[in-house]
């Protein structure tokens, strides 16, 4: 069962807005609540109603925060830190809140900056499924299994190529592996060794606010315990960040090891809103793209009311990189091709500098006139002269005021939260009414199923009966199959002959090992081709006339999905045609070694001692070709047994049937007057 909500729980909404809110959440809780009480553990592994809590879970925890969550996130190196610091300002100590290091990845853990009314530092570790959720994607990147024990993880990364061999390691789909994240795992597995108390640890760890660049900075060791560190939390009395504001520092994708990508990614899709710094130099690379990807993922259109581009770094550039030039393309059409690329508005676009956080006005104007060179010292790039690029003017022009960071205290202070608001109001809106009509819908097939006539259940009951004597009548067929068997052993002989006297044949003593591999891989792919295509058609449709014979009783498939018995057989029949015929059960193959006594490694040493090539391939092909159709026959008979199974299990379902009477019809009235409640 799932729990209504109070307005008081609903701190980022206000007014009417949230009150409508949260009526329409408790009504969809209602709903949610009415299908358990009246199915109770039947529907417990129910697709949709799976779905349905799923969504309901995540709608209240976003708009039960007690705060606007921002991050800001960017490729390492592009003055990300930087930013931040110019916008909120030093600290009491006159410092700068985030440390910074241009070119380094610094931020490694995940900053959170909140209003508070004195500094403040608390520490927040990981619980156990997050710290096993790092130590999975790092075994994945290091090509290691998860499986492994810590201590035995220890022993294999000691001596991991990627960082004992010049020529270092790749993971099978080809990727190189990166040492650093051989470093990762290292260290996190020794941290959760010796530290493992702090895994599920109490909610925070309170720390001097002077020692944060000890758990924010690129600090490692199992000494520190940063590496199984969620997040660090600061306080600060910073003017412009209301009380439901939170700032999120996020590692930048594209740093040395992979894992400050996967923290990225753990925390971005639950923000609220994203800020995207961006080099002028170069607009978009695998960052922004990787960003705007997962953003698309999780978000679907509405992606871009959740983004704000972030142009950083404008005091890097010369004449060339504000005009463009043939090695380096103009910074303004690129920032156009993004725009149209990703459907985002201009509105969305701010640019920065933090070299210019305290400059005045004149100081940037003779900066840009200097760099442009034009003759009546403007300094507007000629690109932004144009009244087609009024938006992108504005944005450039705000540079000019304190590096353009009035402007985006102001977004972060009211523009963001607004838009958030708005944005968290209508996607409510929209998930809690496709969930209230899914709900009731869900509701009515599931009573409509509980409610099986009479007529169906004897439907059910006669053709759960004929399929139990087909079953044993067709568990004594042999005849068809010896049939088959011969069939295929001819084709399979047929096409070794082909081999046997090829061109090549003549060599095949000198290079035996070679021919071997070669025939067993051509006659694999026969025997496969051959079941696939021929032997599983002809049999399937013999006995297909048995299943048009069954009452055509409606069974359950996937989700609400139903089918006849013949439907569910002529599926298996396609289903077994497009898979891997080696993937049933047993099926015996060529390049099975049980068939091929030591396989390839004792081939040589069989021919030496008088074993004939040919008359071994041909003994080995009657064997392929008689296990072959065995296995195919149990693997019939098991489909056959599957749909048998279905039908008893209808039957079986009759006295839940009737029990489930009496709710859905007291529940069905209030059901359908919570989907049309549209208020």
């Amino acid at each position: 069962m799932l729990n209504t909500l109070e307005t008081a729980d609903v701190r980022l909404l206000e007014g009417a807005d949230r009150d409508r809110i949260v009526r329409q959440y408790n009504r969809v809780v209602e709903q949610y609540n009415m299908f358990q009480t009246a199915f109770g553990d039947e529907y417990q592994d129910d697709p949709e109603l799976m779905a349905a809590k799923k969504s309901l879970t995540k709608l209240r925890r976003a708009i039960t925060r007690e705060h606007f969550q921002i991050a800001f996130i960017g490729k390492t190196g592009v003055g990300k830190s930087k930013a931040l610091n110019s916008i909120i300002g030093p600290s009491s100590d006159g410092t700068d809140p985030f440390p910074s290091s241009a070119g380094k990845s610094i931020t490694t853990a995940v900053t959170r900056l909140r209003y508070a009314e004195s500094e403040s530092l608390s520490l927040h570790y990981m619980d156990e499924e997050q710290y096993q959720k790092k130590r999975d994607f790092l075994c994945h990147c290091t090509g290691l299994s998860p499986e492994l024990s810590n201590q035995e993880l220890l022993v294999k990364l000691a001596e991991h190529p990627a960082i004992r061999s010049d020529r270092g390691a790749t993971l099978a789909d080809g990727e190189s592996i990166n040492p650093e994240d051989v470093k990762a795992l290292k260290d996190l597995i020794k941290t959760a060794e010796s530290r493992a108390a702090l895994i599920n640890s109490p909610p925070s760890r309170d720390k001097d606010f002077t020692d944060r660049e000890r758990y924010v900075a690129n600090v490692v060791g199992a000494d520190t315990g940063n590496s199984l560190l969620w997040d660090v939390r600061l306080g600060m009395p910073v003017d412009f960040l209301t009380s439901n504001v939170e700032l999120f520092d996020l590692p930048g994708p594209g740093a040395a090891s992979k894992v400050d990508g996967w923290t990225a990614k753990e925390h971005l899709e639950n923000v609220h809103a994203v800020l995207l710094l961006a080099n002028p130099e170069r607009i978009e690379t695998e960052v922004e793209t990787w960003l705007m990807e997962q953003m698309r993922s999780w978000h679907g259109r509405r992606r871009n009311r959740r983004i704000w581009l972030i142009i950083t770094r404008w005091d890097n550039l010369m004449e060339d990189g504000l005009e463009g030039s043939a090695k380096m393309p103009n910074p303004f059409d690129s920032l156009d091709q993004f725009l149209e690329r990703y459907d985002m508005d201009i509105s969305r676009v701010y640019m920065i500098c933090a070299a210019w956080a305290n400059a005045s006005q004149e100081a940037v104007h003779q900066h840009f006139a200097a760099r442009l060179r034009n003759a009546d010292n403007d300094p507007l790039p000629s690109r932004l002269q144009s009244d087609e690029r009024a938006g992108m003017r504005r944005a450039f022009l705000a540079l000019f005021n304190k590096g353009g960071f009035p402007a985006l205290r102001e977004l972060l202070r009211n523009s963001i939260a607004t838009s958030v608001r708005d944005e968290l109001i209508e996607e409510s809106r929209r998930e809690l009414g496709t969930l209230r009509q899914s709900l009731a819908a869900r509701f009515r097939r599931a009573c409509k199923r509980a409610t099986t006539d009479d007529q169906d259940v004897a439907i059910a009951r006669e053709a759960s009966s004929k399929l139990q004597l087909t079953l044993l009548d067709i568990e004594k067929e042999r005849e068809e199959f010896e049939r088959q068997a011969v069939r295929l052993r001819d084709e399979l002989r047929e096409r070794f002959r082909e081999l046997w006297t090829s061109a090549e044949a003549h060599d095949r003593f000198a290079n035996a090992d070679e021919k071997f591999r070669s025939d067993t891989k051509e006659l694999e792919s026969t025997l496969a081709q051959t079941v696939r295509d021929e032997i599983l058609q002809t049999l399937y449709h013999d006995w297909r006339p048995r299943f048009e014979e069954l009452p055509e009783v409606e069974l359950p498939t996937v989700g609400d999905e139903s089918a006849t018995p013949l439907e569910i057989w002529d599926t298996h029949l396609q289903s077994d045609q497009e898979a891997d015929v080696t993937g049933i059960p047993m099926f015996p193959s060529f390049l099975d070694r049980t068939l091929f006594v030591g396989g390839h490694e004792n081939l040589v040493r069989d021919l030496a001692k008088g074993v004939h090539y040919e008359a071994m391939f041909q003994e080995k092909t009657r064997t392929v070709a008689q296990q072959a159709i065995h296995s195919i026959r149990s693997h019939l008979l098991a489909r056959a047994g599957t749909i048998e199974r279905h039908v008893r299990d209808l039957v079986r379902a009759e006295n839940v049937s009737r029990q489930s009477d009496a709710p859905c019809t007291k529940l069905q009235a209030r059901m359908d007057e919570l989907e049309q409640d549209a208020e």
